[in-house]
């Protein structure tokens, strides 16, 4: 449900990082959260739109072109692309929203086979570290009852000693 920025790229640098969107002042949070709501790509220039997506950070950066798009994988949005030019408007045309469009098809499905082998991952070590339990419960069995055995031939050997000693030996002449 929550949604949390994981990647920042500039033309000069690209970060990782992992912070909510919510309430993030370095985001433009309306117009992600509608996003989010309609999966509907967004996109507005020089702030001039009718929806509701403007906050106060678009007013205080001011962008000239800022697209929103969403990432979808068979109809569940596991991600939301934002861009933005801060010196040209009308930088996002249909054909290049249609390029990125595909491009984010392919990322979500990226995403998607990322996030199901990272989830294969996590059931094998969990079943690697059962069965590993598993092992180890049935070796301190064993050893139990390899010394039970030894134990209970011990007790036989023991008391066939006491039943021979007090055992008188007969002899007939």
């Amino acid at each position: 449900g929550e949604l949390y920025v994981e990647a920042i790229t500039t033309p000069s640098e690209t970060e990782l990082c992992y912070q909510p969107v919510e309430n993030n002042p370095n985001l433009p949070t309306k117009l992600i959260q509608y996003v989010k709501n309609t999966q509907e790509v967004v996109v507005v220039d020089d702030l001039n739109t009718d929806l509701p997506v403007i906050d106060e950070y678009l007013l205080k950066k001011q962008p000239k072109s800022l697209l929103c798009l969403p990432l979808l994988n068979q109809g569940n949005l596991i991600g939301i692309l934002y861009l933005k030019n801060i010196s040209t408007s009308g930088v996002f045309t249909s054909d290049r929203i249609l390029m990125l469009n595909m491009l984010c098809t392919q990322a979500a499905i990226s995403l998607e086979n990322a996030r199901l082998y990272d989830n294969l991952e996590q059931k094998v070590q969990q079943r690697t570290k059962e069965l590993s339990d598993t092992l180890e419960q049935l070796k301190t069995t064993q050893n139990k009852l390899v010394e039970s055995e030894k134990m209970a031939a011990l007790g036989s050997l023991v008391a066939g000693v006491a039943h021979e000693i007090n055992t008188p030996v007969g002899t007939s002449i």
